[in-house]
């Protein structure tokens, strides 16, 4: 299969310039998605230079594109993931949250938060948050629509759940918690 231009492996001058020359002739939506496609694919890359470019391609677009929600809402995840992988929790954190912020505070968010809340509830067994007892509830509590649902999708989902809150109540020994877990495992 061919190659698409949006789609590298690697990353030199020539390639860069075809790129931006390629995102210079593109519809603005297109562009965005093309940035987005190819910095997720090197931040996913166990490549410290093409990290790097990723990370420089992700503040592109989020300088040029800023009404381009989804596109950016995927680069936060996408950092978040990069941060978590790397131990740098806090930035994790930082990027989940800048996601669940997003969708509180917009009328037109449609972007599905639950890998993002999962993700926050995992920084937090790892981190030292002021108000940590209340933020897992209150993430717990905006989970819990999507875990009571029987769609097979969210079966993998409510097993990692169950599992990261068990862990984070063996911290907070929270008898809430404890019946919302046994709750969720009754399903």
């Amino acid at each position: 299969m061919k190659q698409r231009w949006f789609e590298q492996d690697t990353w030199n001058e020539e390639i860069e310039d075809f790129f931006f020359l390629k995102i210079s002739r593109s519809q603005k939506e297109l562009a965005s998605q093309y940035i987005r496609v190819q910095a997720i694919k090197f931040l996913s890359m166990p490549n410290e230079k093409l990290n790097n470019v990723a990370h420089r391609l992700i503040q592109i677009l989020f300088d040029s594109y800023p009404e381009r929600y989804m596109d950016i809402m995927f680069c936060h995840e996408a950092l978040a993931d990069f941060y978590y992988s790397k131990e740098e929790y806090e930035n994790s954190f930082s990027h989940y949250e800048t996601i669940r912020n997003y969708n509180s505070s917009s009328q037109n968010a449609r972007y599905c938060t639950i890998t993002s809340e999962l993700g926050m509830l995992k920084c937090l067994l790892k981190i030292k948050h002021s108000s940590k007892k209340q933020l897992v509830k209150e993430l717990i509590n905006e989970m819990l629509p999507y875990l009571n649902n029987n769609f097979q999708f969210f079966d993998n989902i409510r097993k990692d759940f169950i599992t990261v809150c068990r862990q984070i109540n063996q911290l907070l020994k929270d008898d809430e918690i404890e019946n919302i877990i046994k709750f969720i495992e009754g399903k």
